[in-house]
């Protein structure tokens, strides 16, 4: 069963083509991660639209580094049922 883990506001998000993106100091000292299904490990965030209240999960599958191997961004896709064409980027400002 897909859990709805550690929502936060679709406002804290730039929204283009199929991607949220964020950087990471924006999403406040509250932000982090936490398990998206009840019977496995993956980690990742709910995005809650202001338009409409729905909370779309959004699980950690990648990450970006740079030439010297700093962590620059987070990858995540999707997984909530009909909403598996979005994605969302958290920059490591």
């Amino acid at each position: 069963m897909i859990l709805t883990p550690n929502p936060i506001s679709s406002n804290k998000f730039s929204f283009r083509g199929n991607t949220f993106t964020a950087d990471a100091s924006d999403l406040g000292r509250a932000f982090s991660l936490s398990r998206v299904w009840d019977d496995a490990c993956d980690e990742g965030f709910s995005i809650v639209s202001v338009k409409t209240g729905r909370a779309a999960v959004f699980a950690l599958y990648d990450h970006d580094e740079d030439n010297e191997g700093d962590v620059t961004g987070w990858l995540f896709k999707c997984v909530t049922p009909g909403l598996t064409h979005l994605k969302a980027v958290i920059f490591n400002d």
